[in-house]
């Protein structure tokens, strides 16, 4: 039966060189022919060379070409190359398929890795990488996850084209000022996480298949033009925080009835308003997360209330004064968020109807009351049995009938029922 070694974890070992640990596992290591004793489990061995299981196996088990090592981490060891460890990662390139070589001094891709052609998934990040050259990761052609984050990278090869499985790249807080021309050539990306770098044009349309698109905090002073006109069919996740949009074009989302966007991230962008419109588009009104916060909206339109599938709303950070009516619609929404607004009152039956509300968060405004119906959210066994929950309707301050209008703030017990 096959056995493998399944993880590897040699990180912050910034003193220690662990090649004669490395080729302990390998699957070709000459050390089989010495007849000692190794503490190394067979399914995870840490930094330390301590096992899982506490097995004393002989170091020819762990030699023997049933055990592979998949997933090798060697991250935080102050690597600037990886020259020692040639030969053991070639041992490994068979059956290597995870491989983290995170937060080292690398200041190139490292050659010794070009061999592992059955890498599935590897991560570059927190490095000081400025260049990639051609016919360099177009060897790992099974790759399907890449992390570049946090280096200096200016722009990627052409040749990663040639990486036909990626499905998902990371390449967040680098130096391109304009999206790498290679991406729009890999048909088969999923997620694209490219958010804080200094971009400000995008020319070409996205590849199809992305669900997961994150530009945020990056310098579009305005929605791109491909997100209006042709974004990418299967997109789900949108994140735009960070842009000095100021406006949102009245065409975005508008033309696009089959797109089924979850989440919109659009907080940080200097929005003054939403036009009303926005919300009754098909493809905004299948929102689950919308993100709003810290911008400058003083009003809400009432359209909001179309968004019945919404989840998660966060409002925080913004200059309103009231909620539409409307907002008690969102009968679906499991957290609220409205912190530091300038909000004196809250729709009267806008927590009627929220019983999937968990997390309601409405810190620094200037409520001197809440409405009754925020009685809706207690268990009703609280509601009938516990002495601090039935408030007298004098704590709401109850206007006689004839003065109390649809939009007043203040509500009596009986709207709850």
């Amino acid at each position: 039966m096959t056995r493998e070694v399944t993880r590897i974890d040699l990180s912050n070992n910034s003193e220690l060189l662990p090649d004669e640990l490395l080729k302990r596992v390998s699957p070709s290591s000459t050390s089989n022919r010495i007849g000692q004793k190794s503490s190394i489990s067979s399914n995870n061995i840490d930094s330390s060379g301590s096992s899982n299981n506490n097995s004393n196996d002989s170091l020819d088990k762990h030699s023997s070409p049933n055990h592979h090592v998949t997933q090798l981490l060697l991250r935080r060891n102050g690597f600037e190359d990886l020259k020692k460890y040639e030969k053991a990662l070639h041992c490994m390139r068979h059956h290597l398929h995870e491989l983290s070589l995170r937060e080292n001094n690398l200041r190139y891709v490292p050659f010794e890795i070009l061999c592992l052609t059955q890498l599935t998934s590897l991560s570059l990040a927190s490095n000081t990488i400025q260049d990639i050259p051609e016919d360099t990761l177009c060897h790992l052609y099974n790759l399907q996850w890449l992390s570049l984050s946090n280096n200096s990278l200016i722009q990627l090869p052409l040749d990663l084209a040639r990486c036909y499985h990626l499905k998902g790249l990371d390449i967040h807080n680098n130096e391109f000022s304009t999206i790498p021309a290679v991406i729009f050539e890999l048909q088969h990306l999923e997620v694209l996480l490219i958010q804080r770098n200094k971009i400000q044009h995008i020319p070409f349309a996205f590849p199809e298949k992305l669900h997961t698109l994150n530009l945020g905090f990056n310098a579009l002073d305005h929605v791109p033009r491909t997100l209006i006109d042709k974004p990418p069919t299967c997109l789900t996740h949108l994140y735009l925080s960070g842009n000095p949009l100021g406006t949102l074009p009245d065409d975005f989302l508008q033309y696009q009835p089959c797109l089924q966007l979850a989440s919109l991230d659009l907080h940080t962008c200097k929005l003054t308003e939403i036009a009303p419109s926005f919300f009754t588009f098909p493809a905004v009104r299948n929102l689950q997360r919308l993100n709003l916060a810290i911008n400058q909206l003083h009003v809400i339109p009432t359209t909001i209330g179309l968004l019945t599938q919404m989840e998660w709303l966060n409002l925080n950070d913004n200059r309103l004064t009231t909620l539409p009516n409307s907002v008690g619609e969102l009968t679906q929404l499991v957290k609220l968020g409205l912190v530091q607004n300038q909000l004196t009152c809250l729709p009267p039956r806008m927590f009627s109807r929220m019983h999937c509300l968990q997390k309601l968060d409405i810190r620094r405004n200037k409520l001197s009351y809440f409405p009754a119906s925020i009685l809706a959210l207690a268990p009703m066994t609280e509601v009938s049995t516990v002495e601090e929950v039935g408030v007298p309707l004098a704590v709401f301050q109850v206007l006689p009938s004839s003065s109390t209008s649809s939009t007043s703030c203040a509500c009596p017990l009986r709207a709850l029922y």
